[in-house]
């Protein structure tokens, strides 16, 4: 063996370390349950009212992209999001109306 083998750089063998043990889980009963109350429980705009069963994610999702990206680039000229706002809200428009008594 070469003294170039028998020297290892003044490094060190890597050693792994040991393995973390998990933990014990919580106890679990009715005292150490948060009282959290169920999803049907809490009102949303969506569970009553004229926006119920009507997809109105689009139309918001669309113009509140388009017009930040307005606002970061040319704001004060021509608002070119009502472009957007006016293809994504007439099927909203539509659907409503079809709701309507």
């Amino acid at each position: 063996m070469s003294q170039r083998d028998a020297d290892d750089g003044g490094y060190e063998n890597y050693v792994p370390a040991e393995r973390p043990q998990p933990e014990q889980p919580a106890p679990h009963g009715p005292d150490r349950v948060p009282a959290v109350p169920p999803a049907a429980a809490v009102p949303t705009a969506r569970a009553h009212g004229l926006l119920r069963g009507v997809a109105y994610e689009p139309f918001v999702v669309a113009s509140t992209i388009c017009t930040a990206i307005y606002l970061m680039t040319d704001a004060g000229g021509y608002f070119w999001p009502m472009w957007v706002m006016l293809g994504t809200g007439i099927p909203l428009l539509l659907s409503l109306v079809r709701k309507l008594p």
